[in-house]
């Protein structure tokens, strides 16, 4: 029975890690970051740890309807959930976000409106809430 259980665990350890280097990670982080952010994030590559440690590379922010992204940063190290909490309950809680060399692009539209301000909106409004006056800004 112990040789049994211990198997079984070796097993389920040995396909977590290989579900961890695939891409499904970087899109399940990815996804949660988009939606409670509410915006357009673009990750190059990412690399998890099971207690809750990522680092994502060339990582892009942008507003959703634009082309363009306001934030660039080559380095992104994150500090979140365990994995197993993630995986289990698909609920992300981020308690530290660390980048160098970010690169921020504000931009003014025609009528005076700054690309922040609308990321700004975007990320304090309440969690579900839309705003389906928006338009296109760049």
């Amino acid at each position: 029975m112990a040789v049994a259980l211990a198997a079984l665990i070796v097993l389920i350890l040995v396909a977590a890690q290989i579900i961890l280097s695939t891409d499904l990670p970087r899109n399940l982080v990815v996804d949660l970051l988009q939606k409670q952010l509410g915006l357009r994030i673009e990750v190059k590559s990412l690399s998890t740890g099971w207690l809750g440690h990522t680092t994502l590379r060339d990582v892009s922010f942008a507003l959703p309807l634009t082309d363009r992204a306001f934030l660039s940063v080559p380095t992104m190290e994150v500090k979140h959930s365990p994995l197993l909490w993630l995986i289990l309950t698909r609920s992300l809680r981020i308690h530290e976000i660390a980048v160098d060399n970010a690169r921020l692009d504000a931009i003014e539209d025609p009528s005076g409106n700054w690309n922040i301000q609308e990321v700004a909106q975007l990320v304090t409004r309440p969690s579900g809430a839309s705003d389906n006056t928006s338009a296109p800004s760049g």
